[in-house]
Formats: structure tokens, sequence, C-alpha cells
């Protein structure tokens, strides 16, 4: 049975986690460090042919982790993808939520799947010292007259790193964390790459103080995570919890839970997945589409620094690689909906403009699922209404002929819908659709005998 063994993890808020330990059969680690030297792996140029076979490959491996991190982590979805674009563009991503809502559980256990790197995770105060971040000042440099810093165990040295709290930070650690996350570097006694994949930061606030802006800044992905509200989903995240307490008691039985199967991916693969990613081709009639975008942005109030737009291609070519493609579609816009806003009050907006501009019948299939969850609550609504016997059947029939009218009208619509495209995916929805509707006007026919 696949498992991770965290019996050797040292997981306080100033440590460095070592993926040293993680096992998973027949799985072991490519990448090797220690914790003085890193070992920087160069890759080879490949053809476009071969490119293509391993984003395929490794793009699978990652759509499993995110199909096993969604098991484990309910209504999750957007924040597990958000995760993932940020691991493979290399950029940095903001969680802001409450307390309680798995945030740095989501984004260890994302993390932990990648065997062979290192992580750092701090939980940020106002008295939070460079030291506890960067590492403590080397005596034995200060005897030469030479400030450095033993970046051993700490950012400097980490592949991913989790900032809990992350506003918090002081002005005496604030420059430094800018220049690793913008320019992957540190200035210690003399300038020095970072192996740094990906910043998460996470807070119950935004930033309060106009020092704090250009951290803020430096995230492009950004989701506002909420607290588990469907009452399915909490049953499922009660079972879920139950299971892996029962599977890590010591009483053997037939009736405990299934383990959860943990699928991992090399650093290696990983890295190599954000190289080709590189590589994807987005055409000038894409690029347009984009243009026109902040044009929409712009007439609803939100505005889009330069930077930002260049950043967030890196998006849309993560997305298509995380698709196994080498060439951006439309579809590939769709991680833009967690870099374009500041405020929370915009994401809704921004989400609706994405969605749009993403979906290829136009958000068509999404609003005529929302038009038969209104019949079907309309139907609802009547069966359970006080009615006279006396009067029932005839009101019943009037109201079965309203609503067959109305079914039969969206199944011509859909019909039409389906006539007029061309993406054989979105056929198969839309036909999908159509059996809802037909399905739901036979029982609306039998109503009425």
């Amino acid at each position: 049975m696949s498992s991770f063994d965290f019996s050797n993890f040292h997981n306080d808020n100033n440590s460095v986690v070592k993926n040293k330990v993680v096992t998973v059969d027949d799985v072991k680690p490519i990448v090797k460090r220690d914790n003085v030297t890193l070992i920087k792996k160069e890759f080879k140029r490949i053809s476009l042919e071969e490119a293509r076979k391993e984003a395929i490959r490794i793009s699978k491996v990652m759509a499993d982790i995110k199909d096993e991190l969604n098991n484990k982590f309910i209504e999750r979805k957007h924040e597990i993808e958000l995760l993932a674009i940020a691991f493979v563009s290399e950029t940095n991503a903001f969680l802001h939520g409450v307390p309680g809502t798995g945030k740095s559980d989501l984004v260890e256990s994302f993390a932990n799947r990648v065997v062979g790197n290192s992580y750092f995770r701090m939980l940020m105060s106002k008295t939070t010292e460079p030291s506890e971040i960067f590492g403590p000042i080397s005596i034995n440099s200060l005897k030469e007259d030479k400030y450095k810093v033993i970046t051993d165990d700490k950012l400097p040295k980490a592949d991913f790193a989790f900032l809990d709290e992350t506003f918090k930070a002081n002005s005496a650690v604030l420059n430094g964390l800018l220049t690793i996350m913008n320019e992957k570097v540190f200035f210690n006694d003399v300038k020095e790459d970072v192996p740094l994949i990906s910043i998460v930061g996470a807070s119950n606030e935004f930033p309060e103080d106009e020092s704090l802006n250009a951290l803020y800044d430096r995230f492009l992905l950004r989701w506002n995570v909420e607290p588990i509200m469907d009452i399915n989903n909490r049953a499922r995240l009660f079972e879920n919890f139950v299971n892996r307490r029962n599977n890590s008691g010591i009483v053997h039985s037939d009736s405990v839970g299934n383990v959860d199967k943990v699928t991992t991916i090399s650093l290696e693969d990983l890295k190599k997945l954000s190289l080709i990613s590189r590589n994807v081709t987005i055409d000038r009639d894409l690029l347009d589409e984009y243009n026109k975008l902040f044009t929409q942005l712009e007439k609803e109030g939100i505005t889009v620094s330069d930077r930002r737009k260049n950043e967030a291609i890196k998006l849309i070519q993560a997305h298509a690689v995380l698709d196994g493609r080498l060439e951006a579609e439309m579809s590939d816009f769709l991680p833009l909906m967690y870099c374009f806003w500041s405020e929370i009050d915009d994401i809704k907006l921004v989400v609706s403009l994405i969605s749009k501009l993403t979906s290829p019948d136009n958000g068509f299939i999404g609003e005529y699922n929302k038009a038969l969850d209104e019949i079907k609550e309309e139907v609802t609504n009547f069966i359970n209404k006080n009615i006279s016997r006396k009067d029932y059947e005839v009101i019943k029939s009037v109201k079965c002929m309203e609503i067959k009218k109305s079914l039969s009208f969206a199944i011509d619509k859909i019909d039409e819908k389906y006539d007029s495209m061309k993406s054989e995916s979105v056929r198969a929805k839309l036909n999908t659709l159509k059996a809802e509707y037909n399905e739901y006007l036979r029982k609306v026919m039998d109503m009425l005998v």
C-alpha cells in the first residue's frame, strides 16, 4: 500500500521539511540534496515532439495528484488548480480566508508529493527576526570582517515555502523577501541564486499598511478560501476524517476505510514541465482576445499593471501544458480568474468575465443547467403547495403544460446550439444536457396522466 512516512518530519514554524523520508512503493527520489550544497540539474535541449510526449506524460501525473487532493480536500478545486498552476509557472500564490479552512494542510500536502524538494514553513509575526527566515549570521565570517548568513534549512535554500500570516511581515524582513520572490536571488556576502519554485502566502486579512502593497503584488495568483457550506460535502469531510483516523489506529479490521492513494512527481519532472511550458505557443488571435480582456476590465473599474499583464501569460502557458498541449487555446485563460482581482468584491466580476471567455459555448450549458434546476424547483414548490383536492388536478394540468412548453423550447434551443458548435467535447456536453431535459419532460408528461 502506497503511503507517506511522516515519522521523521520535523515541522515546526522555523523548519525546512526535507522529503528524504517520503516513501512510496517502487518510487525513489530522483534529486538528492544535502543541507549545504544545492545541486542544479541541467536539462538538455529536446525536440518539439519529445517535449510534447513529456508534457503529456508529466501532465497525467499532475492530473492524478490533483484528483487525489480533490478527494481529500472537499470544495477546494480552485485552490488545488491554483497551486498546480503556481508550481508549474514558478509563480507565487496567496490564499485569503478565515483560520481553519485547511490552507496550510493543502499546501503542505501538495508540496509533499514533489519528491526531493525542500519545504520551508514560517508563521510570520511583527517580531519575526530576519534570522528566522534567512538564517543566522555566521560568527566565523564576522571574524574575517565579512557579513554572511548561514542559509541552511531556511528560505534561501527552499524549493517551496508557506508563509502563514504573510502580512505580519515587518520592514526588517521585507526587502529580502521581496527580492527572493521577484528575482529569485538572495543577497548574502555574494549574490546567491535561490532554487525557489513558489512561495504560498496565507492570511485572514489583506494588507492595511501601504508598505506591504509591494509584497501583495508579488503574489501573482490569489484566491479567497471559503468554509465548506454544502451539507453533503460536510458529510464527506467528516467521513474522510473518520477514515483517516481509523487507518492510523492499531486495530486491524476489514471495515477500516481505504488508505488514500498517493501519487508523487519528482522535482526533476516538475521543473521539466515548467521549462516545457515556456515553449507553449500563443497565436496572434489569442493575444488579441487577451488584449481585449483588459479593455473589459477597465470598463468595470479594474486596473491591471503592465507587469502583471505580462506575468499572467505564464499562467496561460502553464494551464496548456498541464493539459498536455504546447499550443494555447481560449480555455487556457481559466487561471486568469486568480490573477486580475485585488479586492474580494471584484472576484465575482472577474470570474464571470473569464468564465465566459473560456467557455466555448459562451456559458450556454451553465445557463441551461441553471434553468433546468429552476424548473425542477418550481415543480417541487407546486407539489408542496397546500391546494384543495378539488382544484389540484385542474391547476396541475395547467402547470404541467406550462412546464412542458418551457422544456420543449429549451430542447429546441439545445439542438440549434449543437448544430452551430464545432467542438466535439461541447457537443457531447450538449447531448448530455438534452438527455436531462428529455428525461424531465417525460416525468412531467407522466404527471399529466
